[in-house]
């Protein structure tokens, strides 16, 4: 019934499955979001795109804001 837009790939796995970005770039964000649960920003090289991932179950060890993966 909202205006919100949902442009995105969900790719469900059994909880504990290991998470690799899709693409390079720099983490932009590490947050706990009230609609997606443990999240990551990460924006591309060219600064253009961002990939958002969610409902994650933990963070890989020394993950951190402006990380390069």
């Amino acid at each position: 019934g909202g205006s919100l837009v949902h442009e995105a790939i969900d790719s469900m796995a059994p909880t504990g499955t290991p998470v690799v970005a899709a693409t390079g770039g720099t983490i932009e964000k590490l947050f706990q979001s009230d609609a997606g649960g443990l999240t990551i920003y990460i924006r591309s090289p060219d600064r253009r795109t961002i990939t958002y991932y969610a409902h994650l179950d933990a963070y890989a060890p020394g993950l951190r804001e402006g990380q390069k993966v």
